[in-house]
């Protein structure tokens, strides 16, 4: 997919509008816990895993490169510095964290994996437009908090290949 998942469940309680503000939406997608992404990608389609960031990162010259080559010049703080190389389409959508608050609109994307990290955690990608760091990394929240923050979701076509 080159844009973020905004489909919202009959019943859905675990999926967000950055600031609670349906424009936000509009532009950015919607924000997912993980019990709420985990199934949510449509037939025929899958929730990326670590494995397929890292094969991603390989295909666009690695960690350092990927916030220049995946993300839009538009839509981030001062423009940002993306070139959209493969028509990724990063937007900076931010996320929502557990307690109701939201952060880092304009200045990062934060994307759900498949990937656990134990209990309550999982394994994010993050891309940022920082002073100090402007490539991606995978990692996950490291407390009981994880599964619970509310993140943008890419969804990856099934291959008819095996």
């Amino acid at each position: 997919m080159a844009e973020n998942l905004n489909y919202k469940p009959k019943g859905d309680t675990a999926s967000y509008c950055y600031g609670d503000d349906s424009t936000n939406c509009k532009l950015y997608g919607r924000l997912y816990t993980w019990d709420a992404a985990k199934d949510l990608c449509p037939d025929g389609w899958y929730l990326p895993s670590r494995s397929d960031y890292e094969t991603l990162f390989g295909k666009v010259g690695g960690q350092s490169a990927v916030g220049t080559k995946l993300n839009t010049a538009e839509g981030w703080i001062d423009n940002g510095k993306g070139t959209n190389d493969i028509g990724f389409s990063t937007l900076p959508g931010g996320e929502r964290l557990a307690d109701g608050s939201y952060i880092g609109k304009g200045v990062s994307a934060f994307f759900r994996t498949i990937t656990e990290a134990g209990e309550n955690d999982a394994i994010l990608m993050a891309i940022g437009l920082l002073e100090q760091y402007d490539g991606a990394y995978l990692a996950h929240h490291g407390d009981s908090t994880g599964k619970s923050l509310a993140l943008s979701v890419r969804c990856i076509k099934k291959s008819d290949t095996p």
